[in-house]
């Protein structure tokens, strides 16, 4: 098996810009479709449509502050 240097690099490089774009995504109008695929809520509008929506975003960006303290406590130890 061939080793390739710096392939962890290039494989981190890779997830970062799919978590971020995952999260920039759900933020945005994914928010809506995991809304109705994930939790499987249909039928709401007005205060409980922005209430339900906002509590999606809240939750993917409570996800990515702790997927990102992680990754900074971990870093760290490296030498």
């Amino acid at each position: 098996m061939r080793k390739w240097p710096g392939f962890p690099w290039f494989v981190l490089a890779v997830l970062s810009v799919v978590l971020v774009a995952g999260l920039t995504w759900v933020l945005g109008p994914g928010a809506a479709w995991v809304l109705e695929h994930f939790d499987g809520v249909r039928g709401l509008a007005g205060k409980d449509l922005a209430a339900a929506l906002d509590a999606i975003r809240r939750r993917a960006l409570a996800i990515a502050t702790g997927l990102g303290c992680r990754v900074g406590s971990d870093r760290g130890a490296l030498p």
